[in-house]
């Protein structure tokens, strides 16, 4: 076995492990938000989310990124 392998090899699974515990921790916040939350944002959320193919992660991402932090009036403001 080359040397040093075992140890980048469980360093590796150290930070899998890691990146997991967060992404379910961040995911569980959302799913609680979408339980309690009356905020219009989180309400968009709910509303992709009835949309074929689009879950959890992708509505809210979509939903933050564009609609989250600013006030789009028209199409050209969207594409701008």
């Amino acid at each position: 076995m080359l040397p040093g392998l075992r140890r980048r090899v469980l360093r590796v699974y150290a930070q899998d492990t890691f990146l997991s515990a967060q992404i379910a921790e961040v995911e569980a916040e959302r799913r609680a938000q979408l339980q309690t939350s009356a905020e219009a944002s989180i309400d968009q959320v709910r509303q992709l989310m009835l949309r074929k193919g689009i879950g959890i992660n992708g509505a809210w991402v979509f939903v933050m990124a564009l609609f989250g932090w600013r006030a789009c009036k028209n199409r050209r403001e969207v594409g701008g």
